[in-house]
């Protein structure tokens, strides 16, 4: 898994609408996954951070939060 699937798959996922992350925000979701699970080796908060908001920003993702009941 790349660091752009594993955001995209958070991001259309997602509880709510995500938006652009600071920093902090990506420590965050960092420190709640799984070390177990097949994580990208190069992951860093600060490579995190910059494709989530890449995604966001591009708006490549499919929004399956908006059609939630």
């Amino acid at each position: 898994m790349t660091i752009r699937e594993l955001a995209t798959n958070l991001i259309e996922h997602a509880d709510i609408t995500p938006d652009v992350i600071d920093l902090d925000k990506a420590k965050d979701y960092i420190s709640w996954m799984d070390p177990d699970t097949d994580l990208p080796d190069d992951l860093t908060p600060e490579t995190f951070m910059e494709t989530w908001n890449d995604i966001i920003r591009s708006g490549n993702y499919e929004d399956n939060w908006s059609k939630l009941d």
